[in-house]
């Protein structure tokens, strides 16, 4: 389970949504990458 900030969480949920609204990506694979990558990167925050 990736333990993340509320805060972060909804900026990042935003992020996502702006980026998903701009180039018409579906969210959950935006999601899905978002969550691989904080996955190798699980030590970052």
């Amino acid at each position: 389970m990736i333990k993340v900030s509320f805060r972060l969480q909804q900026k990042l949920i935003e992020d996502i949504k702006r980026i998903a609204d701009a180039k018409y990506v579906t969210y959950n694979s935006l999601v899905r990458k978002w969550l691989l990558e904080a996955v190798e990167n699980e030590n970052v925050y």
